[in-house]
């Protein structure tokens, strides 16, 4: 039975030579199609799986406007997270990053070599409490911690220092406020996995610029430009945490929502994994 299905086909796929071309290249097609975008979905799926607790860390993020015209962003102002942290014994940790705001590179000095790098970012000194990275030299015990340490990724670190250990090694970096001196605190591999931090080297947050701006930022209202985690406690409700938010807010902003006339609404979100959320 099986062999006439097959000679009959065969007769037919030879007698409409055009119409059986059409049927057989569009079903390659559509089959090809198909499984770029199952690859495409899996390798955006893909992105900060590999943290350590990747299911309890969430993105703090804000809705600004009316509910009928509300503007989605991915980042809130600068004070929140850790409010949150203080406020809500469910938060193990907060953290804060931002891009080099205002520079597109940043140039280096050391031993008498100048470099430009790309691709910077301040963040508070428990990053790598949240996020896992593997150190090839350093550790991440406090690595942005100290005022004016730097942790660059290995390319960068090979660029700059070659194959030795930079840790404790000084770099020149200028600045809107002239010219500084960056301590090697660590160097993390790029190889554990896909991040949407695509971060070349991390200052710490306790450094001048726009990381003293983030520190001494009180505004619960404006300045959305924060990039905000936080990582619960085991077993922590999410959908109990967020009922709590309005109410946060309104604890702190309500005075600055009604001067400004703005409405503002909090979130938590595990969209911070998908590569689309990139904010460097």
């Amino acid at each position: 039975m099986i062999r006439n299905y097959l000679k009959i086909a065969i007769r037919n796929l030879q007698r409409y030579k055009t119409f059986s071309f059409i049927n057989v290249f569009g079903l390659a097609l559509g089959t090809a199609c198909c499984l770029y975008i199952l690859l495409y979905i899996k390798d955006e799926y893909s992105y900060d799986e590999h943290h350590a607790n990747a299911d309890r860390i969430y993105r703090i993020t804000a809705v600004l406007g009316a509910v009928d015209d509300p503007h989605l962003m991915a980042t809130c102002s600068p004070p929140i997270p850790f409010a949150m942290k203080r406020d809500f014994p469910e938060i193990e940790e907060a953290v804060r990053f931002v891009g080099a705001v205002g520079r597109d590179q940043q140039l280096f000095r050391y031993d008498g070599k100048a470099f430009y790098e790309t691709a910077g970012a301040y963040a508070d000194s428990t990053f790598f409490d949240i996020f896992s990275y593997d150190f090839v030299y350093g550790s991440p015990n406090q690595a942005l911690t100290a005022p004016f340490s730097i942790v660059l990724s290995e390319p960068t670190a090979k660029k700059f220092f070659g194959n030795i250990d930079p840790v404790g090694k000084v770099l020149e970096i200028d600045t809107d406020e002239g010219r500084q001196n960056l301590t090697v605190t660590g160097v993390v591999s790029d190889k554990r996995g896909k991040s949407h931090v695509q971060a070349n080297y991390f200052l710490s947050m306790n450094s001048s610029g726009i990381g003293n701006y983030v520190l001494s930022n009180n505004e619960w209202v404006g300045n959305n430009f924060t990039n905000a985690y936080i990582k619960l406690r085991p077993n922590t409700s999410v959908a109990n945490l967020e009922s709590k938010l309005p109410a946060f807010l309104e604890k702190y902003a309500a005075e600055r929502l009604r001067l400004s006339g703005m409405k503002k609404k909090l979130e938590t979100s595990t969209h911070y994994k998908y590569s689309y959320n990139n904010n460097l």
